[in-house]
């Protein structure tokens, strides 16, 4: 697999981190396209963020994204999405990690592009707005 494999917004925002070995970056960068394409698509605030953004929006319970009409699926998904925020974005948002492998942090933006092409088969919860 090539770095132009992988899911355009993540090549555009993270190629050149990445070929300049700014691997913390690179996997920031990554991870805030996935939070904010999450956001945008549930049609979340500015505010929601992190973890709890992902819950709000795909909570298996009443979700706004919905991965699968199968509970437990539409589950595994928050768990996945909620455990790639917590693991990759969240300790780069604290505290500088001096990530110097290419190798692992290439399968780090494998997976934020992953994560991307899931929301594209995602769906958005059709609103319980109702007029009067």
């Amino acid at each position: 697999m090539a770095f132009d494999d992988l899911y355009p917004q993540i090549v555009q925002r993270c190629r050149q981190l990445f070929e300049t070995g700014q691997y913390d970056n690179a996997i920031f960068d990554a991870m805030k396209t996935v939070e904010e394409e999450i956001r945008s698509r549930a049609g979340a605030t500015p505010t929601d963020l992190g973890v709890n953004l992902v819950s709000k929006v795909m909570n298996p319970n009443q979700p706004k994204l919905i991965f699968s009409s199968v509970s437990a699926e539409q589950e595994a998904a928050h768990s996945i999405y909620r455990g790639a925020i917590a693991s990759f974005k969240n300790p780069l948002s604290h505290r500088f990690l001096n990530n110097c492998d290419p190798i692992k942090t290439f399968e780090i933006l494998s997976f934020a592009s992953l994560l991307m092409r899931m929301l594209d088969d995602a769906t958005v919860a059709p609103s319980n707005t109702t007029t009067v």
